[in-house]
């Protein structure tokens, strides 16, 4: 009867290998930059830390044992989303702004060619490159919110077994 009620499982330890690798997914998709090469560090380290210290609170030898390494998981998740939140994705979040605005300019502006030779330094490929770049940061920027509420219901979880084990 508590297998109908409860059927959907939740098995943090491949929860947790799931976030770890979706975040070492994402850090290889973003820009080479000095901040992001750090940060990117940082994030990896805190991600893959959420389950290997959940593994070790399953493997713990006593309570108290077990309550410290769940206390740990729910850091490391926290840890994770202030990386995530750091990490600027976009590398230059302006440069989305900037093809909106030359989109929109070229549109209504009498001047529209001579924007768009200034815009494309006069080469024909660069927009389209551009658009592209552009939805890539936008998958990144989505993909980046998703594992940001990722760790936030980690911490969640790993706060609520901490409560009822304490």
């Amino acid at each position: 009867m508590a297998k109908t009620q409860n059927s959907k499982r939740y098995d943090l330890e491949d929860r947790t290998f799931e976030f770890a690798t979706r975040v070492r997914k994402f850090a290889r998709s973003l820009n080479k930059d000095i901040a992001n090469f750090d940060d990117c560090k940082q994030l990896i380290r805190s991600s893959g830390s959420v389950g290997a210290n959940y593994i070790e609170a399953n493997e713990a030898l006593s309570k108290k044992d077990f309550v410290m390494r769940t206390k740990i998981c729910r850091k490391e998740a926290k840890e994770s989303r202030y990386w995530l939140r750091l990490i600027d994705s976009f590398c230059c979040g302006r440069r989305i702004i900037s093809i909106m605005l030359f989109r929109t300019l070229a549109k209504t502006c009498f001047w529209a060619e001579i924007l768009d030779s200034r815009f494309r330094g006069n080469d024909k490929k660069s927009l389209p490159q551009q658009e592209l770049d552009t939805n890539n940061n936008v998958e990144l920027e989505r993909e980046k919110v998703v594992l940001e509420n990722e760790a936030r219901e980690l911490t969640h979880i790993f706060g609520s077994i901490v409560t009822k084990s304490s």
